[in-house]
């Protein structure tokens, strides 16, 4: 992961608006996203995990976390 990318996603984590997903050290997917305007700004998944259903799951928690913090604002 590139250095600036890696910052950015790091902000976004600050921000709470990032979703992690690790196995033990390991980073194996990563989404940020912006709540206004609802945007994807970042999203990966690590080649060994892939195709395993994770891009689905952050995409279904993404959509539920921005439906949540749009109602109450």
């Amino acid at each position: 992961m590139k250095q600036t990318t890696l910052h950015k996603l790091k902000i976004f984590i600050r921000n709470r608006q990032a979703l992690v997903l690790k196995d033990g050290d390991l980073l194996i997917g990563a989404l940020a996203f912006g709540v206004l305007p609802c945007s994807i700004e970042f999203m990966g998944i690590h080649p060994q995990y892939r195709k395993r259903g994770i891009q689905k799951i952050f995409w279904m928690r993404c959509w539920k976390i921005i439906v949540r913090i749009r109602i109450f604002q």
